[in-house]
C-alpha cells in the first residue's frame, strides 16, 4: 500500500538490479495531502507519481510510448550504457514549465520528489524523443562515497553498535545515481565527501553543479583546489536542523561544455523516526531517546535500519568537549547502565573514572524492537590518562 521503495534489508541488491536492468518504474506516491513531499527522492531513478492508482498506469504508458519513439539504435545504446532511466528522467524534468532556462532547471521546484500525471505530456515527450541523438543527451552523474570528515580529520563511517545502537550501516541504499543515509551518530555536524564522475565519459571536460533541493545543508570545497564544479562534493549536514520524519537532499548535475544540465543524482539524508534528540547550545548532543513506537507511521520504510527500542542514552563529556561515554536508562530497570565512548558496557572504573573493565554489547531484534545484551570476554583497560578514540581522531 502506498509508497514502498527499495529501502529495506536487501536495498543494495534491489537497487543494483534496477540499475543494471534499466528499470523505468512508476510508483504510487499516495493521494493524501502532503504525501508526495515525504517520498524518498529518486531511488533508484524511479518516478513517484502523486494522485490515484490510475495515474501510475497512465504515466507508465506514456513512458513506454517515449521509448518506442526513440530511434532504435539510440534506445539500444542507452540500454547498453545503463542510461535509459536517467535519460527518461532528464526528458521529463526538462519538460517542466520553464526548465529550458538553466536558472529554472537548477531550482528544487523543477525536481519534485513525486510528480503528477500532468507532468508527463505525451505529445511533447514523444516528439522530443523522436528527435534525440547521442550528442544531445547530457551525461548522467555517477556518485561514489569517499569518506567522512570529523573537523579536519578523515573519519570512518559511523559504526553500528559503537556510534549508535544497532547492527546495520547508516546507508539505507546506494546506487550509482544516489545515496540514502540515516544520520545515527551522536555528532550534530557531519561532513560527507563524495566523488562525481560523468557517465558516459565526454570528449569535453564535464562540469558539475550541486543544488540543495530540500532542507538545510551546505556544499563545501572538498579541500584546497578541489571544488564541487570539478566533481569533488563535500556536504555539511547539521542534524539539529532536520525535523523527524523529514530529510535533506543534495542534487548533483553534470553537463559537457556549455550543453544542457542532465538528470540529477541525489544524496538524501534522513533522521530516524524512532529517535528524539536534545542538544546543548554548543551543538553537543545531551541525550538520545530511542522510542518504542512513533505517533505517526513513518513516511518511508527505513525499519530495517532503524528498529524501535525503548531506552534513553545520556551523554557525558570531558573538559575538551570529547565524549566520555553515556548512561543508558531502561524503563523498569532501577539502575542505569554505564557505557564507554566506544559503546561498551562499563563493569568497573579506575579511580580517575576511566573504564577498568568493560564488555562488548550485542544488539538483536525481539518482538519487533531492538534489544541488547553483554557479550564476549571481559576487556581489561590499564590505568592511563583519558584519551578517547573518537571517530576521526
Amino acid at each position: 500500500e502506498g509508497w514502498r521503495t527499495v529501502i529495506s534489508s536487501n536495498a543494495a541488491a534491489a537497487a543494483a538490479a534496477d540499475y543494471a536492468g534499466n528499470a523505468v518504474r512508476c510508483v504510487w506516491a499516495g493521494d493524501k495531502p502532503g504525501a508526495a513531499a515525504r517520498m524518498p527522492f529518486n531511488a533508484p531513478f524511479q518516478f513517484a507519481v502523486a494522485g490515484d492508482r490510475r495515474s501510475v498506469g497512465a504515466v507508465q504508458k506514456t513512458l513506454d510510448a517515449v521509448c518506442e519513439a526513440m530511434p532504435a539504435a539510440l534506445l539500444d545504446e542507452l540500454k547498453r550504457l545503463h542510461l535509459l532511466a536517467p535519460t527518461l528522467q532528464w526528458l521529463v524534468r526538462r519538460s517542466m514549465p520553464g526548465a529550458a532556462d538553466p536558472n529554472i532547471y537548477l531550482r528544487g521546484s523543477s525536481h519534485p520528489p513525486a510528480f503528477a500525471e500532468k507532468d508527463f505530456n505525451a505529445t511533447n515527450l514523444t516528439e522530443f524523443a523522436a528527435r534525440l541523438h547521442e550528442g544531445l543527451i547530457p551525461p548522467a552523474v555517477v556518485l561514489s562515497r569517499q569518506d567522512e570528515m570529523y573537523r579536519t580529520f578523515p573519519a570512518p563511517p559511523a559504526a553500528a553498535g559503537v556510534d549508535y545502537p544497532g547492527f546495520l550501516s547508516e546507508t539505507v541504499y546506494a546506487t550509482p545515481f544516489g545515496f540514502g543515509i540515516v544520520l545515527r551518530a551522536p555528532q550534530s555536524v557531519r561532513i560527507f565527501r563524495f566523488r562525481a564522475t560523468a557517465h558516459p565519459r565526454s570528449k569535453m571536460k564535464p562540469s558539475y553543479k550541486c543544488v540543495v533541493t530540500g532542507g538545510n545543508a551546505r556544499v563545501m570545497d572538498w579541500q584546497r583546489g578541489k571544488r564541487a564544479a570539478d566533481g569533488y562534493i563535500a556536504v555539511r549536514i547539521d542534524a539539529r536542523g532536520i525535523k523527524r520524519n523529514r530529510r535533506v537532499e543534495v542534487a548533483v548535475f553534470a553537463r559537457s561544455g556549455n550543453g544542457p544540465w542532465g538528470a540529477p543524482s541525489v544524496i538524501s539524508f534522513f533522521t530516524s523516526p524512532y529517535e528524539e534528540r536534545t542538544y546543548a547550545k554548543d551543538g553537543r548532543v545531551q541525550s538520545i531517546r530511542y522510542l518504542p513506537a512513533v505517533k505517526d507511521p513513518p513516511p518511508y520504510d527505513i525499519s530495517a535500519c532503524c528498529l524501535p527500542a525503548d531506552w534513553t542514552d545520556y551523554y557525558s563529556y570531558d573538559e575538551k568537549g570529547r565524549i566520555l561515554g553515556f548512561s543508558r536508562a531502561v524503563p523498569l530497570f532501577p539502575k542505569a547502565e554505564e557505557f564507554s565512548n566506544l559503546g561498551e558496557v562499563v563493569l568497573e572504573r579506575h579511580p580517575n573514572d576511566t573504564p577498568k573493565v568493560s564488555r562488548k554489547v550485542r544488539y538483536f531484534e525481539r518482538d519487533g524492537k531492538m534489544a541488547f545484551e553483554e557479550t564476549g570476554e571481559e576487556i581489561t583497560h590499564p590505568l592511563a590518562p583519558f584519551s578517547p578514540r573518537l571517530r576521526g581522531e
